[in-house]
């Protein structure tokens, strides 16, 4: 069964721990590392920002990505 590496930003560290916390209990992903304040650059409004964010590195199986991904559109903020 294929494995996937899976990167996801939240604006706090809160919002990580409980984002990973149900993907866990779901058994949508096997482990997750959080790495705090990460340096974030995107365009918005035709403008280049930056920002702080919080980076999640998820593992998980090829299989389980819709899942996972449709879990993480309901709980994260943006």
């Amino acid at each position: 069964m294929p494995y996937i590496i899976v990167l996801m930003t939240t604006s706090t560290k809160q919002e990580a721990t409980n984002i990973v916390k149900v993907l866990l209990k779901e058994r949508l992903i096997a482990c997750a590392n959080i790495v705090d304040s990460v340096s974030s650059f995107f365009w918005w409004q035709d403008k280049i920002e930056q920002e702080k964010e919080v980076l999640v590195i998820m593992k998980s199986q090829q299989d389980l990505f819709e899942k996972l991904s449709k879990k993480v559109q309901e709980l994260h903020s943006y």
